[in-house]
C-alpha cells in the first residue's frame, strides 16, 4: 500500500494551483491548497501529517516562498520543502536543509517524482 503523502501547495495563480493540486490528488496526495505564506502557516498549524510543502517564491503579499522555507524548517523541521520558480534560482546555500530547488516550467512527472522523494527523505 503506498503511503499518504500530504501536501501543502503554495500557489497564488489559481489555474497554476488547481492544474497542480489535481495532478498531486490523481497521484495519489491529499492536497491542502494555499495562496500566501500566512495561509500556509495556518495549514501547518492544524494540520499534523503534512509531509511535503510546494511552495512558488512569488507569492502575493510581503513574504516570498523563501521565507516560507524558512518558517517551515524551524517550525516543522519534519517537514520537506519544494521550492518553484520561473524567474529566480535562489544560491543553494540560502536553502534551508530540508527544501529542494526545481525550475519552472516542470514536467508533471518530475514533480510527482520529487513529492514522492521528498515524502520517502
Amino acid at each position: 500500500m503506498q503511503a499518504c503523502r500530504t501536501v501543502v501547495l503554495v500557489e497564488d495563480e489559481q489555474l497554476q494551483r488547481e492544474a497542480t493540486t489535481a495532478l498531486l490528488v490523481d497521484d495519489g496526495c491529499v492536497v491542502h491548497p494555499a495562496t500566501s505564506h500566512d495561509e500556509a502557516v495556518e495549514i501547518l498549524g492544524s494540520n499534523p501529517y503534512v509531509t511535503v510543502v510546494i511552495t512558488d517564491i512569488a507569492l502575493a503579499g510581503d513574504r516570498t516562498g523563501l521565507d516560507l522555507a524558512d518558517a517551515v524548517a524551524s517550525q516543522w523541521p519534519h517537514v520537506r520543502i519544494i521550492i518553484l520558480s520561473g524567474r529566480v534560482r535562489p544560491d543553494p546555500g540560502i536553502l534551508p536543509g530540508n527544501a529542494l530547488f526545481c525550475t519552472k516550467p516542470c514536467a508533471p512527472n518530475a514533480l510527482t517524482t520529487l513529492v514522492r522523494q521528498c515524502a520517502d527523505w
